[in-house]
């Protein structure tokens, strides 16, 4: 499957939410004083991943064919996936933020645009391997159609070197880099490609 058509809107929206909690964070003032100004970061952080990323695994299992709705396994997955997730990207974001300020980094360089268009990018190439990965898993168990992934790359000049030789590999050659596919590192936007197993 090709990268999600509406891929830029997702990450767009993920970008203004992150942005509105970076500049909620930096007005709290001295931001080594206060440990709630932390935990308001990470939770402003959690939501903002956590208001877009189930659309995009929902529509990312449907482009292989799953119908979605309030009480589909799919939707279900994207729940689980979506509460786990965003936490564990909103302690990362909290984390290295912390770090760079401590080395002296003023926070306006740490969470800026391009921070928040890194976590959205990353947030959201995530979240559409695991819609994929979860359908898969479904077409496994329910139909017994076996789909193999391919790692495909943008094919730009912005292809890292982490990802340029995975492009066109299976999951034994990609797997042993990103074993759950895309992203191999934050502001991956490789993709998976998937076939029916013959």
């Amino acid at each position: 499957m090709p990268d999600l058509s509406d891929r830029n809107k997702y990450e767009a929206a993920i970008v203004v939410l992150l942005l509105q909690a970076f500049a909620a964070f930096r007005a709290e003032g001295s931001l080594d004083k206060f440990q709630a100004a932390w935990a308001r970061l990470q939770e402003a952080v959690a939501a903002a991943i956590a208001e877009v990323i189930p659309k995009v695994f929902e529509d990312a299992a449907a482009v292989l064919g799953a119908e979605h709705d309030a009480e589909s396994d799919v939707s279900a997955q994207a729940a689980a996936y979506t509460a786990t997730r965003s936490q564990e990207s909103a302690s990362r974001v909290v984390w290295t933020t912390a770090k760079s300020i401590s080395t002296g980094t003023p926070p306006e360089e740490v969470l800026g645009k391009e921070k928040a268009e890194q976590i959205a990018a990353t947030e959201v190439t995530a979240a559409i391997s695991a819609g994929e990965a979860a359908i898969a898993g479904m077409l496994l168990v329910i139909a017994n159609i076996q789909i193999v992934p391919t790692w495909h790359t943008e094919r730009d000049k912005k292809v890292c070197q982490i990802c340029a030789p995975l492009n066109g590999t299976g999951a034994e050659v990609y797997g042993r880099v990103s074993p759950s596919g895309p992203p191999a590192h934050p502001n991956c936007r490789c993709w998976l490609d998937y076939e029916v197993a013959s």
